[in-house]
């Protein structure tokens, strides 16, 4: 099945909602390791990249990537750490548009240069298919902090021969972006069930603006057991196809900020560019049968506080880590605490239920919740 050329037509909302996602993660990504003791080389690789921005100018993910490496230019030099960027284009023609562009980016960019300079950033530029270059970096992703951008068009390297491989690395985070739309349209086809069997009963389980949450799902079930890689999506809709980034990560920081990232992207469901569960017409009305239908959001507080009275999730941390594993964002634990609180159904020292990374993990502040007994 042809694929088609992005870089024909300026991008459209999609890829720019898309571009918008990695930027931000790759923005959160570098400081992490910039100012964290686990590795002095850091890699990003980008196995799809284009020419490096659209026929109006507007910045694809090669100078996204190299703008936000300058701003932590002091950081990186003071703190010692090399920065190495892996750019491959399959296609010959965008790759040397890709090397013109992004070497004219550089010369006009006193960081970058200085960088350089300093021996600090490497850029290695690459012309190959994806089937040539993953197996001849893999050593490297295993071995090194890494970010990884797999936009692809299409579905065909989700395989398990990609997929599986990037579930091991430990230090690995990645952002897939594949045309779910697909696999509804092309389920049967060979290509596609050698990429990740769906099956069209599976696929008919749910209404079909939830395809790439199906798609998360059943990736979900190849993770290898002792792999702690944890699979979150964001769904992206134009007209009437269904595209979506899958996001893997195995620490709970980096899952913490991509959430961060979704939610503020999106703050009625943080896992579409589109309200995917109707949820603005919810929590005001009955349905049929005279009942109220929940947001997201009320189900999982709803949730969160009847697990919290039941003395299932005792402390901070347990509170955290259950909310991040639900798609959801501390805020959103938080209020459901302060509320119990107030109404006097649990108590705590402090001011603050002080559900967030920082206090858990680096300043290893364990705060337990103590439920308040009525009558």
């Amino acid at each position: 099945m042809p694929s088609k050329d992005l870089h024909k037509e300026p991008f459209d909302e999609k890829t720019i909602t898309k571009l918008d996602i990695f930027e931000k993660y790759i923005q959160a990504w570098i400081p992490v390791f910039v100012m964290s003791r686990w590795s002095p080389i850091l890699c990003i690789f980008d196995f799809f990249a284009g020419t490096g921005k659209d026929l109006s100018g507007i910045e694809g993910s090669p100078l996204r990537i190299l703008s936000q490496i300058s701003l932590y230019t002091e950081n990186i030099i003071s703190e010692n750490k090399n920065i190495q960027v892996f750019l491959n284009e399959k296609d010959s023609r965008k790759y040397d548009q890709l090397m013109t562009i992004c070497q004219e980016y550089i010369a006009t960019s006193k960081s970058l240069q200085k960088l350089r300079k300093e021996k600090k950033l490497e850029i290695k530029f690459s012309n190959e298919d994806f089937d040539e270059i993953f197996p001849k970096y893999i050593k490297k992703l295993e071995k090194n902090p890494s970010l990884v951008l797999l936009d692809q068009n299409g579905v065909r390297f989700l395989g398990k021969k990609y997929f599986i491989p990037l579930t091991a690395c430990k230090q690995v985070d990645f952002l897939y972006f594949v045309s779910s739309s697909y696999f509804n349209r092309f389920n049967d086809r060979p290509e596609f069930q050698t990429a990740l069997s769906v099956s069209k009963n599976r696929i008919k389980e749910k209404p079909y603006k939830y395809i790439h949450e199906i798609v998360i799902e059943e990736l979900r079930k190849e993770i290898p057991k002792n792999s702690s890689v944890r699979l979150y999506p964001f769904s992206i809709k134009k007209n009437s196809n269904i595209y979506g980034i899958i996001f893997g990560a195995s620490h709970i920081l980096a899952v913490d900020k991509f959430l961060e990232i979704s939610w503020k992207k999106n703050n009625i469901n943080g896992a579409a560019n589109f309200d995917i569960d109707d949820d603005t017409i919810k929590g005001m009305q009955l349905d049929l049968f005279g009942n109220i239908e929940y947001t997201k959001i009320q189900k999982f507080q709803m949730d969160l506080e009847t697990k919290i009275l039941k003395g299932e999730l005792k402390n901070n941390k347990s509170v955290y880590e259950y909310t991040l594993s639900c798609g959801h964002i501390p805020n959103h634990a938080v209020e459901v605490i302060k509320k119990l609180r107030e109404n006097k159904r649990i108590d705590y020292e402090g001011k603050s239920p002080l559900v967030n990374y920082n206090q858990i993990y680096k300043h290893n502040k364990l705060l337990s919740y103590q439920i308040i007994n009525k009558g």
